[in-house]
Order: C-alpha cells, then sequence, then structure tokens
C-alpha cells in the first residue's frame, strides 16, 4: 500500500489543491494528515470541507485544537493567536466539532504519526534535535514515525551504535535494525528555503519513504489574503515567496497599449439635460414596467424552486473517499468489494464504503453481526427510515484494465422489517477515464411485499460483451434505496473473472 503522509496545511487552499492533485497523479491507496488543518491561512472552511471528503485519517495539530477548544490561544504568539481567533469566527460548531474529535496519534502496521514530540503528543513538543528524536524513540516501540509542526523536512535515524543522527530529507528505504522519524514538512506554510509545498510518500510492502516538493500558485494565495481581509504582515507565507531571491534584470515595462484620441468613441451626443433624457412616451414606459415585472415574477419562482429543492448539509451528506483500485483476478470468482465494517466510525461513515443519506435527522444505520441467508453468522447492515426517505451506499472505484471490463457479477441479500415499505435495487455504474458517468445498470431484489424476515436477493452477471463497453474505464457498486421502516443489508458483491 503507498500512503500519502502531509502536516500543516495552515489553511492554504492553493497549496492544499496542487498537493491534491500531485498526490492523485502517484495513485496512493491512502492520505493521512498530521495536524494543523487551519491557522495561518485564508481559506479554513474551504480546506477543511476538503480534506474532509479526501483525507483517511487525521491527527490532531496545536493549531486545531485551539480552534476546537481543547487549548488556550495564549500559548501563541500575537500574530498566531489573530490568525486564529479570526479562523475560529468563520469555522462552522460541525467544524468544531470534527477537530475537537481528532486523536492525537495514529498508529499501525510499523509505525505512528503524531503532530510533534511522540512523549507527550498533547503538549506540542517540537522534534529539532537528535535528543528530542532519541526521547521519542523511547516512548514509542515503533521502527518508523512521522511527525509534522517545524514544518521543515527532516529525517532522523538510530541504528545499532544507539546514537540518534539527524539527516537531510532524502529518499530512503528502511534497514533491518534501525529505526527512523519522518518530519514530512508542511504544505501550506513551509518555512524551508525551498519554498514549495512537502509531503511525503511511504510504501509499506517495499518499505521506501520518499519525499514530493510541489509548487503551487503564490499570486492567487496572495489575493486570497487579500479578500479575507487579513493584514498581510500576519501571514508570514507571504514573505517566504521563493520568487524573492530573482532579481529584476531590467526596468519595469510599460506593455499596455497607448491611449489616442482617435480611439475613442466619435460622433456621440456629448451632454444632455435630465428632462429632455426623460421625454418618452407613456406606453413605451409602461410596456418596460410590465415586461420587468413579469421577468422578475419568473426569476422569483425559480430562485424558490432552486431553494426548496436543494439538500440540506449535514455530517453524512458527502460521502466517504473512494479511492480507486486495480481489478483484482482469479481462476474463480473473486469479490473485491470491502467487507461491510464491524462498526461505524465516530462521524456514522462506513470506511471504505460511501455513505449518502436524504436526512440524518430521521434515518440511522446499524452494522451487527448476524444469521445471514444461509443461517451463517456474517456482517450486516441495518438501515432505519423514519418516513419514506432515501440513501445512497457505494464502493470505491475499481479501475478497468486497458483490454477493457472482464466478465462480472453483482449480487447482494436484502431482509424487510416490520413497517416496511418502498423499493430499492442494486446500480453498477460505469465510469469512462475522465472518471465521468456514462452508464448504470440497474438489477432489482426478487422483492416479496408482506413477507418479513425472508432474505430477497438480487444478482445479475455480465459477459465481455457490448453491455460493458471498452470506453469503461472504471467500476462503482450501488446500493440506491427509497424507502420507509427498516431493512437489513448482507454479502454485497462485485465479482470478477
Amino acid at each position: 500500500m503507498r500512503i500519502a503522509i502531509l502536516s500543516d496545511i495552515h489553511a492554504n487552499l492553493r497549496a492544499w489543491n496542487a498537493v491534491l492533485a500531485d498526490i492523485a497523479s502517484t495513485k496512493a491507496d491512502r492520505l493521512l494528515c498530521l495536524g494543523d488543518i487551519v491557522g495561518y491561512g485564508p481559506s479554513p472552511v474551504e480546506v477543511l470541507e476538503s480534506a474532509y471528503r479526501h483525507v483517511h485519517g487525521f491527527v490532531l495539530g496545536n493549531h486545531d485544537a485551539v480552534v476546537a477548544g481543547k487549548m488556550s490561544p495564549d500559548v501563541f504568539n500575537d500574530r498566531a493567536r489573530r490568525l486564529i481567533l479570526w479562523t475560529r469566527d468563520r469555522i462552522g460548531p460541525r467544524g468544531v466539532k470534527f477537530l475537537g474529535q481528532l486523536p492525537l496519534v495514529l498508529n499501525g502496521n510499523g509505525m505512528r504519526c503524531a503532530h510533534a514530540n511522540f512523549v507527550r503528543p498533547s503538549a506540542f513538543d517540537y522534534i529539532l534535535e537528535p535528543e528530542d528524536a532519541d526521547a521519542s524513540w523511547h516512548a514509542t516501540s515503533e521502527p518508523l514515525l512521522f511527525v509534522g509542526h517545524t514544518h521543515v523536512p527532516q529525517l532522523f535515524v538510530i541504528g545499532s551504535s544507539g546514537t540518534p543522527h539527524r539527516l537531510d530529507p532524502q529518499d530512503f528505504q528502511m534497514e533491518p535494525g534501525k529505526r527512523y522519524i519522518v518530519n514530512v514538512g508542511a504544505v501550506g506554510l513551509p518555512r524551508d528555503a525551498d519554498g514549495r509545498a512537502c509531503y511525503v510518500l511511504y510504501d509499506d510492502v517495499a518499505r521506501t519513504v520518499c519525499f514530493r516538493r510541489v509548487p503551487f500558485d503564490m499570486d492567487a494565495f496572495r489575493d486570497d489574503v487579500a479578500r479575507a481581509g487579513l493584514d498581510p504582515a500576519d501571514v508570514p507565507l507571504l514573505a517566504a515567496d521563493p520568487r524573492r531571491h530573482l532579481a529584476s534584470l531590467r526596468e519595469e515595462p510599460d506593455f499596455a497599449p497607448p491611449r489616442r484620441v482617435e480611439d475613442e468613441a466619435r460622433n456621440v451626443v456629448a451632454e444632455q439635460a435630465v428632462e429632455t433624457s426623460l421625454r418618452r412616451k407613456a406606453a413605451r414606459w409602461r410596456t418596460a414596467a410590465i415586461g420587468a415585472a413579469i421577468a422578475a415574477t419568473i426569476l422569483a419562482a425559480g430562485a424558490v424552486a432552486i431553494f426548496l429543492s436543494r439538500d440540506e448539509p449535514h455530517p453524512l451528506d458527502l460521502p466517504s473517499d473512494l479511492t480507486p483500485r486495480k481489478l483484482a483476478y482469479a481462476a474463480t470468482f473473486s469479490n473485491v468489494l470491502p467487507p461491510l465494517p464491524a462498526g461505524l466510525d465516530r462521524d456514522g461513515g462506513m470506511g471504505d464504503w460511501g455513505v449518502r443519506l436524504d436526512d440524518s435527522r430521521h434515518q440511522s444505520l446499524q452494522t451487527f453481526a448476524g444469521p445471514g441467508p444461509g443461517g451463517e453468522e456474517r456482517p450486516m447492515l441495518r438501515i432505519e427510515n423514519d418516513g419514506r426517505l432515501s440513501l445512497r451506499i457505494e464502493s470505491p472505484d475499481f479501475l478497468v484494465p486497458e483490454s477493457g471490463p472482464p466478465p462480472l457479477a453483482i449480487g447482494a441479500f436484502a431482509r424487510q422489517g416490520e413497517g416496511f415499505s418502498g423499493s430499492y435495487l442494486l446500480i453498477l455504474e460505469l465510469r469512462d477515464d475522465h472518471g465521468k458517468l456514462f452508464k448504470e445498470l440497474r438489477v432489482g431484489f426478487n422483492q416479496m411485499q408482506g413477507k418479513k424476515a425472508e432474505w430477497f436477493r438480487a444478482q445479475q452477471s455480465w459477459a465481455k460483451s457490448k453491455t460493458l463497453p471498452r470506453k469503461t474505464a472504471s467500476l462503482r457498486f450501488v446500493f440506491d434505496g427509497d424507502f420507509s421502516g427498516t431493512l437489513d443489508l448482507c454479502d454485497p458483491a462485485l465479482e470478477l473473472r
């Protein structure tokens, strides 16, 4: 698995979008953020919303902690405190709640991540010297540690000698008997001499770490600061523009075309009295007024219709990040869908599965294990709708090889509970190489209205034929429902051969 690990976005939307595009080009499987999503920069809401959609795992940074009310702003200097308070006034309660729920540490598969020092992660102490690195190694057992916070990419290594060493950032492959601390640098506020956004790619199979540097639009960032009404002196990145060392070779030119008298408007009325301009036929004014009133009525009706039809945002309004993956092949049918999770995450999500609800106040999801269609214990999802509401559950996108889509089948089981009414079906979405949906293949369940506690099955297979066009670049499995009452879902499958 290839994991993109970054830190310190600091509400810099230009740098974040540039890094996000670079991560997409590397086809990383996962994306982790080591804190300080906000602070210093002019676009806290936009960055937070985008990071929530795309990042698989977060840790809490010190700026995030202050915005969430987990730390006092008095720990910051005057400039940072002004920007933190400005940021806090612009993030809504849901954003504050999200930041406040972030953990201090992420761990797994021989690695551990924090915003700063591992000795006391809640203190956010810096790792600047080999002695700081040594203390963090003593506080952990994993061979590979990732941090941010300093805004400077660095590498610390310790081996059999027991002496920690600080190295310049460089790509490396882990060696047996050695431990590493990798400072991934900063996306939104780099403080080294480079000035470009920085992050790393970690391959947990090859055991390699590679540093990536990404340029971003500094002029657009400067415009964002101006539009936000921030004092440029309070935004340290503006003084760190990497182009500041480029000296002017020539005097500043004026390449605008010259203004000539002959280019001005000719044969026009130079001046007119107000009374003259008001001499119009009354009928002409009445006609214009009636036309304007009709147009205003149409526009108002359209605006009301748009307003009434819009979706209200809620925590599950956006699906979780759906990372494209390559198709898995086997001699027999193989289900490539991620399994249903053992439980919902703290934001009500389902891990690799995306969830879109009509109204989270009147809908709930519950994962549990119970007897399936054959009586065996298996994971399943219970959906409860209080009223006729729709929902959508979708898988990650699975990339199709250049030879075209293989033979495949989709299927699932559903069981209706008491008080159920409505409909549901499976959808196989076909997308082109730009990610654009161009075809839906719909599969219904063999529903038996009135029979409760009985499993209904939906299944359909397709050979490699015109049904699956060659331009199909990716596939997505979707469960779509519009019903009231309770429904259990079991054994979703996208089987490839």
